[in-house]
């Protein structure tokens, strides 16, 4: 029984893409001297890239989980 995979909603390419973004932004804002918004910015993108990354590591466990149990029968 092949059942499709299951794609996100949002590509994690997309999402690790945006919080890269926004890092980029925060060093922007704080070369402009707006170092309190730049290192909220900052942290939020870090969390953010964590996070992405987090899932991905989560999802490659998942397929691989998957694969080998298919393997076995």
């Amino acid at each position: 029984m092949n059942q499709p995979s299951r794609q996100p909603a949002i590509p994690e390419s997309l999402n690790r893409l945006t919080a890269a973004w926004i890092v980029v932004f925060a060093v922007v804002l704080r070369a402009a001297g707006f170092a309190w918004t730049a290192s909220l910015l900052a942290a939020v993108g870090l969390g953010a890239l964590t996070v992405v990354g987090f899932f991905a590591v989560y999802h490659i466990g998942r397929r691989v989980q998957a694969r080998r149990s298919r393997q076995r029968r």
